[in-house]
């Protein structure tokens, strides 16, 4: 039952678990080229003894909310997740929100794409135990007050399309075991909510940052690395971080 199955995950080491996901969206009218190269970077400094897996070409919004709800029903609280996203970002009106619109994350079926709400995608991720690090390049917002004209760089954002894209809501899935405390959350973004966040050709502006700080580094802390990545976007875009939930970002990345 429940209880003798968290007695046992009680009793084993904690684990880290990575979910990356990279969509150049091959074949639309909104293709990149680096989100896959963003993606293999990510997982190439991955510890190896992390299990998870990188998801290029094709990846459904339904299949973020299973692979998800799988994370939420393995994961126990001493377990640290990685979720990195590098693809479209869009933006939705929502009434709610004090600007009128919430962001969303755009994922690819090969033939149409489906729009996560930014809000629905927080609720995926927060159901999963331990510590929750998302890594997100992409833009979330409609209000460009510093799109640039920057040579051989692509916006990596769409307008929203209700003819050429649907929205997928978060929906509860049966659980296994019992519901565990909201984890601590990392939220690693490459842009603020007004700006969008640039595809450069051979990986996103962000990313190519990040872990070239990566590798420059250490101790690599959340916070020395995004502060790396900041002063290399800006003037284009302005990484920043959120901590929440008892997180610290003295966190050391993966």
């Amino acid at each position: 039952g429940i209880a003798n199955d968290n007695r046992r995950k009680r009793t084993r080491q904690r684990m880290k678990r990575a979910l990356i996901i990279g969509l150049n969206y091959a074949g639309s009218q909104y293709a990149l080229n680096g989100c896959e190269i963003d993606a293999a970077n990510i997982y190439n400094r991955m510890p190896r003894n992390a299990y998870g897996a990188t998801l290029t070409g094709t990846y459904s919004a339904e299949r973020f909310y299973a692979d998800c709800a799988s994370l939420r029903d393995a994961c126990i609280e001493k377990d640290t997740t990685y979720i990195c996203f590098s693809g479209h970002g869009t933006y939705l009106d929502d009434f709610t929100e004090d600007d009128g619109f919430q962001g969303g994350i755009c994922f690819w079926t090969g033939s149409k794409i489906e729009v996560i709400p930014e809000s629905d995608f927080r609720r995926a991720v927060e159901q999963i135990a331990g510590s929750v690090v998302v890594i997100l390049d992409c833009c979330f917002a409609g209000e460009f007050s510093k799109m640039s004209q920057s040579v051989r760089r692509t916006a990596k954002f769409v307008p929203f399309n209700a003819s050429e894209m649907r929205i997928q809501q978060f929906m509860t899935r049966p659980q296994t075991r019992a519901a565990a405390p909201k984890p601590k959350m990392y939220w690693l973004l490459a842009c603020a909510f007004n700006e969008v966040s640039y595809d450069t050709g051979n990986g996103g502006l962000f990313t190519s940052a990040f872990v070239r700080a990566y590798d420059t580094f250490k101790p690599r802390s959340i916070k020395r690395l995004m502060e790396y990545a900041k002063i290399k976007c800006e003037p284009d875009q302005t990484p920043n971080f959120k901590c929440e939930n008892g997180a610290r970002p003295t966190k050391t990345i993966f």
